[in-house]
């Protein structure tokens, strides 16, 4: 029980720690990458979810970020664009 408890705040951490960070701080690419990863293991090891589940969750979080990520490029060039020149 104490395991679970343990991996679900950690969980709650992490994901509150990828959200502050998405976008502005690329520099935390790949520890927040290695943490995301030891999360989906720990949810696995303790059974409070199924491989498929982190995988289908892994996916469409990777989904997401892309689709955010390019939404905000596309929303920065297009101000650098429209941006009144010195």
């Amino acid at each position: 029980h104490a395991v679970q408890v343990l991996s679900t705040h950690i969980h709650e951490v992490v994901t509150d720690t990828l959200d502050a960070m998405a976008g502005e701080l690329a520099w935390a690419a790949l520890p927040a990458h290695f943490l995301a990863g030891a999360v989906a293991y720990s949810r696995v090891h303790t059974g409070v979810h199924y491989p498929g589940d982190v995988m289908v969750g892994a996916l469409l979080g990777a989904g997401v970020g892309d689709m955010v990520g390019g939404v905000r490029r596309r929303r920065r060039e297009r101000q650098l664009r429209l941006a009144p020149a010195d």
